[in-house]
């Protein structure tokens, strides 16, 4: 009679066992989830819409800024830069997540040439819930000799 070697007998049954505790594992997890995704994607969009909302903002907060400078009475007269720092500070309504547009302004750190605006290192916050996020951007805006936006740059 032929002795059969049993040497692989005690990992082939521990391999099953672990096996089976693996899928009664998954049918537990697949039992019990609940698939309620819509919460998290309302805080996502929520906060997502929140930083579209503050970029815009700015946006346009620059533009008026702009356009008011240029029709300014003392335009041609008083410098530039002093001008649009008076503007900015009438238009810093203190928005929740604004970031620093308002501040760099005031500290004079943004270049205006009379038609291209450029403010470097922008950045605005939006919160829900414990969540948050942070948007950083340059700011590059185009003007007419009007003051009138005209393109990004």
């Amino acid at each position: 009679m032929i002795k059969m070697n049993r040497k692989g007998d005690v990992p082939l049954i521990i391999m099953v066992v672990v096996t089976l505790a693996l899928i009664v594992t998954l049918i537990v997890v697949f039992l019990t989830f609940k698939g309620d995704l819509s919460a998290r994607s309302s805080e996502y969009s929520k906060l997502s819409s929140g930083l579209e909302f503050n970029y815009q903002y700015i946006v346009s907060s620059a533009k008026v800024i702009i356009k008011e400078t240029v029709n300014n009475e003392g335009y041609g007269d008083r410098l530039t830069n002093d001008i649009i720092k008076e503007i900015a500070e009438k238009y810093n309504y203190n928005i929740k997540g604004q970031g620093n547009f308002f501040g760099e302004i005031r500290n004079g750190n943004f270049e205006f040439d009379g038609t291209k605006l450029v403010v470097e290192g922008l950045f605005v916050t939006s919160e829900f819930k414990a969540s948050n996020a942070k948007r950083v951007f340059d700011l590059c805006l185009e003007f007419d000799g009007s003051g009138e936006f005209v393109k990004y740059c």
